[in-house]
């Protein structure tokens, strides 16, 4: 008698690795939902910016910001960010035993909190405040700025048990 053996293809191995993935960000999306929001935001105001690049290109609200660099730069930088975290944060979940992860998570979160900082900066020096804009932006910055405290904290623990372990 002869038993017909049939190897799994392509297919099915990118299935299962897809569904590692989804259940690896799902498991850590409760403790890391600030994370999350803060990435899709950023995800976000990048295809905003890129979508919208001619009319917020005359937007005064922004003029100290697009002094440094046009909106579509912004928006290639926050798309950027976006998807690097996005990633960053499937990559932290999935694989907690690789050493690097929580520092990938940790620098993404320093990138975002730069470009949070730099329109906060811009909002409130070059429009003294006055816009219903300044009450979102500065929040973003904070939150993330507690999000990479958050990271880096989980990088430091990483990099004891590493030191501990001797791997």
């Amino acid at each position: 008698m002869t038993i017909a053996v049939h190897h799994a293809g392509p297919s099915v191995g990118l299935c299962v690795f897809t569904m590692r993935l989804v259940r690896g960000a799902a498991h850590n999306f409760a403790i890391r939902v600030s994370d999350w929001f803060a990435a899709s935001v950023m995800l976000s105001f990048g295809m905003l910016l890129l979508t919208c690049d001619v009319r917020l290109g005359h937007d005064r609200t922004f003029a100290l910001l697009w002094q440094y660099a046009p909106p579509w730069v912004w928006g290639c930088i926050c798309l950027l960010i976006g998807v690097g975290r996005i990633a960053a944060l499937v990559v932290n979940g999935t694989f907690p035993s690789f050493r690097w992860s929580p520092h990938i998570r940790m620098a993404m979160a320093a990138f975002s909190v730069f470009v949070w900082f730099q329109i906060t900066l811009g909002l409130l020096v070059g429009n003294g405040g006055t816009t219903v804009i300044v009450a979102f932006f500065p929040n973003l910055f904070l939150f993330d700025l507690y999000n990479l405290f958050l990271a880096a904290s989980e990088a430091g623990v990483s990099e004891r048990r590493i030191r501990h372990v001797g791997g």
